[in-house]
């Protein structure tokens, strides 16, 4: 036997650069109230159906969904994803949404020693019951809801167990709103009938949980994934409570996109309290969801394809207009509130969301196109920048390591010029130029910007954190952002 040749040469293979990090889809996630919605869990459906299996056609969630995934954008495109996540309102009870294909009742009343282990809030109770001359499927459900109240514990002995008949499910609810987690096991003895209830993997464990407020309920989401680009609440919010959430969007500083609801006769009221609240968009509603028209657009944008970029003006969606008169759109526009308004050419009435305006102040993007567009590349640019961190073995704190950042950078910048993000060979005034000057420290600057779009540059900066000396790339991005004509002034000069 020879002597292996590894002692001599010894080669390791292996695929290098494969750890690409995900870019977030700039979807819609709604925040409600509804209790199928499991507290601390973020629902992703990729098609209407799936949302109907969930909530059923009468909730708002498939409601609002139906009209998400309903439009085909002017590029012919449709919303891919939408998500979900609970707002708790109210301390809850915690509960059991069963699986919901059809029962039959006689796979339950041939039984009589039936049985499963229910733990809720770390207490388990094996629970035994007869079903056998079960006389309906809600008899069943009785029987089981009987077994469950033996137990002494205030969750076990006040909890209840209904069959519903429209989600073909059998429900339980506990019996104290409280931080309580809740799970069911298949038990050795007797006969397991979790299956047959559908109290599996097929089944929605919604954990008891106390109230908390708006914050919390949007840091928990984002705590558990930040896959989305704009949010919306179902419930209905006080102005306190929206100036709670504006406010948070305002912190994530261009990373989501607030739909707001207002009505006619809030307007006013709504929008002084809230016009500082950069990243926020009010919308006139009228007994419809207009407020999810930007989160609609939004999520119907392909940034991967040639001049994806939009105008969030003149889209047509099927709705009804709130604003048809031009007074009313004048007040609507100096408010920045948006709506769906209606103009007449020779007899036809056309309608379509206007103006696509946030709130904010002088340094905040208040056009949605703009705050949209930088949504999309701040993501981009981060996740493709913590791509090279996690590929190469290191990033050095020399020319090369700002080498490869500036390379790094400069690929989504491509990406961004094919897009439309970037816009070439705008003109800017004069303090738009000194600005440029002011930040690159080169009085030409917005010349390049001009030409290219961008400029970029990267420094190597050294810093003490804790004690220890540590090395950041720096890199700062300047680009000419794409605005959008909202209006058209003609001259006919007859001669």
């Amino acid at each position: 036997m020879a002597i292996p040749f590894s002692k001599y040469v010894s080669i390791t293979s292996g695929v290098g650069g494969g750890n690409a990090v995900a870019r977030k889809e700039l979807i819609l996630r709604m925040f409600s109230s509804n209790p199928l919605i499991a507290p601390n869990t973020v629902y992703e459906f990729t098609d209407l159906d799936s949302v109907n299996s969930f909530f059923g056609t009468s909730s708002e969630e498939y409601q609002r969904a139906s009209i998400y995934f309903g439009f085909i954008s002017k590029n012919i495109v449709k919303a891919q994803k939408i998500s979900y996540y609970r707002y708790i309102k109210t301390d809850t009870k915690p509960m059991i949404w069963g699986g919901q294909t059809a029962k039959n009742l006689g796979d339950f009343s041939s039984i009589s020693d039936g049985q499963f282990i229910l733990e809720i809030g770390g207490i388990k109770k094996t629970i035994t019951v007869d079903l056998s001359g079960a006389t309906s499927l809600s008899d069943v459900a009785n029987k089981i809801q009987t077994s469950i109240q033996t137990n002494e514990e205030a969750q076990f002995k006040t909890a209840t167990a209904t069959y519903n008949v429209s989600r073909k499910s059998f429900d339980f609810v506990g019996g104290v709103a409280e931080d309580a987690t809740i799970s069911v096991q298949s038990s050795s003895a007797g006969t397991n009938i979790t299956d047959l209830l559908e109290w599996n993997y097929l089944a929605v464990f919604a954990n008891g949980a106390v109230a908390e407020n708006l914050t919390t309920c949007l840091n928990k989401s984002v705590n558990i994934s930040t896959n989305f680009a704009t949010l919306l609440f179902v419930d209905d919010l006080t102005l306190a409570e929206k100036q709670e959430v504006a406010s948070w969007t305002q912190a994530g500083n261009n990373a989501y996109m607030y739909c707001a609801p207002t009505t006619l006769n809030t307007a006013n009221t709504d929008s002084a309290g809230l016009i500082d609240y950069g990243g926020t968009g009010l919308t006139i509603v009228n007994d419809d969801y207009a407020d999810m028209i930007p989160a609609i657009l939004t999520a119907t944008i392909d940034f991967s394809k040639r001049n994806s970029v939009i105008n969030f003006m003149y889209n047509q969606l099927d709705f009804q207009p709130s604003v048809t008169t031009g007074t009313l759109s004048n007040q609507m526009d100096a408010l920045r509130v948006n709506y769906y308004g209606q103009t007449q050419t020779a007899g036809q009435n056309i309608s379509f969301y206007q103006r696509g305006n946030l709130m904010g102040g002088a340094t905040d993007a208040t056009a949605m196109n703009t705050y949209v567009n930088e949504i999309w590349l701040k993501d981009a640019m981060g996740a493709s920048i913590m791509s090279v961190l996690l590929s190469l073995a290191k990033v050095s704190a020399n020319s090369k390591g700002r080498a490869q950042i500036l390379t790094t950078c400069q690929i989504v910048i491509n990406e961004a010029l094919n897009n439309g993000v970037i816009s070439v060979g705008k003109t800017f005034n004069n303090t738009q130029k000194l600005y440029i000057e002011q930040i690159t420290g080169d009085d030409l600057a917005y010349i390049e910007i001009q030409n290219k779009g961008y400029w970029l540059d990267a420094v190597i900066a050294e810093q003490v954190v804790n004690g220890v000396t540590e090395y950041s790339v720096n890199y700062t991005l300047l680009y000419g952002k794409d605005d959008t004509v909202r209006k058209v002034n003609g001259t006919h000069i007859l001669i």
